[in-house]
């Protein structure tokens, strides 16, 4: 639980994203499985950067890196 709270305020304070996002983020990409430790790191940060920027929502862009990871890709 530490590590994720740490995880979730780095990210928010490198996306400039809410904490409540982050943690939504990191869960959701956390939960598929389908990340290495690294790699969640990597895909939460470009996550909420991507959704931030086209205004799309977080749980959209996640659901997308995820059907990416499982090599279906729209």
């Amino acid at each position: 639980e530490g590590q994720f709270n740490s995880l979730a305020q780095t990210l928010s304070q490198t996306t400039n994203t809410s904490i409540g996002s982050a943690r939504d983020t990191l869960r959701q990409l956390a939960g598929s499985g389908r990340f290495s430790a690294e790699a969640l790191r990597q895909a939460s940060a470009a996550a909420q950067l991507l959704a931030k920027a086209t205004g799309t929502s977080t749980g959209e862009v996640v659901e997308q890196f995820i059907r990416a990871a499982d090599g279906v890709a729209d």
